[in-house]
């Protein structure tokens, strides 16, 4: 699916609606309801304290697909380097 015909957001507290009928496939593996529950219950909070940053892609204001970067998954740069 390209994800460049979808509306990119940052999560923010005014996304709540859009991603609360998420799914990313938990029928078919129970293993990403992990993913699911992250999105709907950590994401904000870890946004909001920079620990990660989670955009979500919207489609008719629903979410579509979502990722999220872990600030401690950027490697520090030195200044002068």
């Amino acid at each position: 699916m390209p994800l460049k015909n979808f509306e990119k957001h940052i999560l923010s507290e005014k996304c709540q609606e859009s991603i609360k009928d998420f799914d990313c496939g938990s029928k078919y593996n129970n293993n990403f309801e992990q993913l699911n529950n992250f999105l709907k219950n950590e994401a904000l909070r870890y946004n909001q304290e920079n620990y990660s940053r989670t955009n979500i892609y919207l489609e008719d204001d629903t979410c579509v697909a979502y990722y999220s970067l872990a600030m401690s998954a950027i490697p520090r740069m030195n200044r002068g380097d």
